[in-house]
């Protein structure tokens, strides 16, 4: 995990993770595991899948290498829901 600057200069934690091979990870299954264990500020805003992790000559993970996070993430979309009161019509 590391802590990078958004567009707006926000600070924001990146897991960069390498899932074992053969599994199949799931970044909501990941989220929900953190959050029973970790207060919500130190839960990553967002997960980068990788083969594996970039490393110097001397065998240490090269940051400068890590790629730059998605801009969208998908895993949180749930899709559009639209109003079903005249109210949220209202806010919407």
């Amino acid at each position: 995990v590391v802590v990078m600057d958004d567009d707006a200069g926000d600070k924001r934690l990146i897991a960069y993770c390498v899932a074992k091979p053969g599994s199949t990870p799931s970044i909501p299954d990941w989220r929900k595991h953190l959050a029973d264990r970790l207060p919500n500020y130190m839960i990553p805003a967002s997960f980068v899948l990788l083969a594996e992790l970039p490393t110097t000559p001397s065998g240490k993970v090269d940051r400068r290498r890590l790629p730059s996070p998605p801009k969208s993430r998908p895993e949180l979309g749930t899709g559009f829901v639209p109003p079903k009161t005249p109210f949220e019509e209202q806010i919407a």
